[in-house]
């Protein structure tokens, strides 16, 4: 299993690991949960994980694909632009499903492939170059290779991914709080 997802951009690290099965919920920040359903939509069965990414106002604000992957479905979330930084993420449970996002969702080599951008105070628009429209879903093929530019944030902001990987195999090389530099 190595190397097999990467985190292309300048950023820091607020959770990763598995998402707990029996109650589907996402970890946010230092034991701040919310519902799995309430971000991503529909819950799925198989076994799922997730990285949860921090990009400070100070960072490069283009976001790349993690994994060669084809996103066929996207969810846009209106919502509000709340901060998103890491201390006050830890105070508002639910801040990510309270934001506004744009979730993209589809299949890499180990199944389900989520990557979710996540709006924030200052960051009034989300510009993904696979979509440029946001306004129906792209019939054309938008295959994705490992590094490929996705889109970009105004200010710092808050990448989430979920997905599914081979049960016990999967090895995180990075841990909450480390800061993870684009070169």
């Amino acid at each position: 299993m190595k190397d097999i997802l990467s985190i292309p951009f300048n950023n820091r690290i607020l959770h990763c690991g598995p998402i707990n099965s029996k109650n589907a919920v996402l970890e946010q920040i230092k034991g701040v949960r919310y519902s799995l359903d309430e971000f991503l939509g529909p819950k799925s069965d198989c076994t799922l994980y997730q990285c949860v990414i921090y990009l400070a106002p100070g960072d490069y604000h283009r976001f790349h694909s993690p994994v060669e992957w084809s996103p066929t479905v996207r969810r846009h979330f209106p919502g509000r632009l709340l901060s998103v930084r890491p201390n006050i993420a830890g105070r508002l449970p639910g801040l990510y499903t309270i934001n506004e996002r744009v979730v993209y969702l589809g299949e890499w080599d180990h199944g389900l492939m989520s990557f979710a951008a996540v709006g924030a105070f200052g960051v009034g628009n989300i510009h993904v170059n696979i979509d440029p429209t946001l306004i129906t879903n792209k019939k054309e093929d938008n295959a994705l290779q490992k590094g490929d530019e996705l889109g970009c944030f105004r200010l710092g902001s808050t990448v989430v991914l979920v997905f599914e990987a081979p049960t016990n195999k999967l090895k995180w090389c990075v841990k909450p709080g480390q800061r993870v530099k684009l070169v």
